[in-house]
C-alpha cells in the first residue's frame, strides 16, 4: 500500500500517541499518510498530509482509531468510495473494530505484508420525502431510527414490503437494522442478533410498543420497504446510523438495499460469535 488515512476519535485516550507511532512505522515503510482537519493540530508534527477530501478519495485503506460510533461516522464521510478500513477499538464494545490497542503492531505488520481479508456489509438507501437524498447521502450501515423524539405521544407506524402492509405498530419508534447493525440499538430494543456477513436479511424492531404481541420481524432484504409515521406531535425525528438527525414531518420513508457495500479489513481468526460472546460479557 502507497496511501493509508488515519481517521482519529481526538476524544479518545491514548488515541494520538498510538497513531503517531503508526505514522511513523508507515512513513518508515515508504507509505504517504493522510489526516483529518480535526487532527491537525496534535498530529502536525508527524510529516503527514492533513487532508481530508484525499484521505477518502485516494487512501488504500483508512485506519480508524476509536470506538464503532467513530468507523459509522468515518463510513459517512467517505461517501460512495468504500475505501477498505479497520478500526483500533477505543470505544465500548466495538464489534467493528478490528483491533484492540494491544494488537495494533501486528496487525501494521500484516496490513503492509498484504496479509488480510475483506469482508463486505451490506447498507441501506434510504429516501426521505421532501429531502434530496443525493445531496445528503442517506445510506445506512448500522440502522435507520424512527422516534418520537421529545415527544410525548406515541407513533402510529405502518410498515410496507413492495407496496404489501406487513405490521403496524403504536411505540416510542422503529428500528429497521442491517445484519451489522442487529447487535446495536435493534439489540437493546430486544431484537435478534444475525451474522454481519448475511447480506440478504434486515430487522424490523419496535421501540417500547404499545402492546403485548408486536415482536421483531426479519424481512428479506431484497423488499423495498416504506414506513409511515403519524403522531398528533408532528415533528417526529429520523437517525441515519445515529448520525445524520432529520424532522420527518410525518413524510414516508423508503429503505431498500443498497448496491454498494463497506468493506472492513478483517485480520482475526476469531469467529463473530466468538467475539459476540466475549464482548457481551464485557458489559457484565
Amino acid at each position: 500500500m502507497n496511501k493509508i488515512g488515519l481517521y482519529i476519535n481526538p476524544s479518545k485516550s491514548h488515541s494520538f500517541e498510538n497513531a503517531k507511532r503508526v505514522v511513523k512505522i508507515l512513513k518508515d515503510n515508504g507509505v504517504e499518510v493522510y489526516g483529518a482537519e480535526n487532527t491537525k493540530v496534535e498530529m502536525m508534527e508527524t510529516g503527514i498530509m492533513i487532508d481530508e477530501k484525499k484521505m477518502f478519495s485516494e487512501s488504500e485503506c483508512i485506519i480508524v482509531f476509536g470506538g464503532d460510533g467513530t468507523i459509522l461516522e468515518a463510513v459517512r464521510k467517505m461517501g460512495k468510495n468504500h475505501i477498505p478500513m479497520f478500526g483500533v477499538n477505543y470505544g465500548n464494545l466495538g464489534f467493528m473494530a478490528e483491533v484492540e490497542e494491544n494488537g495494533i503492531d501486528v496487525s501494521l505488520d500484516r496490513l503492509l505484508k498484504n496479509d488480510y481479508a475483506i469482508e463486505e456489509r451490506m447498507m441501506l438507501d434510504v429516501e426521505i420525502d421532501g429531502f434530496d437524498s443525493e445531496e445528503h447521502g442517506f445510506t445506512a450501515l448500522n440502522d435507520v431510527v424512527i422516534s418520537r423524539g421529545a415527544n410525548t405521544r406515541l407513533i402510529d407506524i405502518k410498515i410496507y414490503g413492495n407496496e404489501n402492509l406487513i405490521e403496524e405498530y403504536r411505540a416510542d419508534g422503529l428500528i429497521i437494522s442491517t445484519p451489522t447493525g442487529s447487535t446495536a440499538y435493534s439489540l437493546s430494543a430486544g431484537g435478534p442478533i444475525i451474522e454481519p456477513s448475511n447480506d440478504s436479511i434486515l430487522v424490523v424492531t419496535p421501540i417500547c410498543p404499545h402492546s403485548l404481541h408486536n415482536r421483531s420481524i426479519v424481512l428479506d432484504a431484497n423488499k423495498e420497504i416504506s414506513v409511515f409515521a403519524e403522531s398528533k406531535d408532528k415533528n417526529l425525528i429520523v437517525a441515519i446510523d445515529g448520525q445524520k438527525f432529520f424532522e420527518m414531518n410525518q413524510k414516508p420513508i423508503h429503505i431498500k438495499k443498497a448496491v454498494s457495500t463497506v468493506k472492513l479489513i478483517k485480520f482475526k481468526e476469531n469467529n463473530f460469535f466468538e467475539i459476540l460472546r466475549r464482548k457481551l460479557s464485557e458489559r457484565i
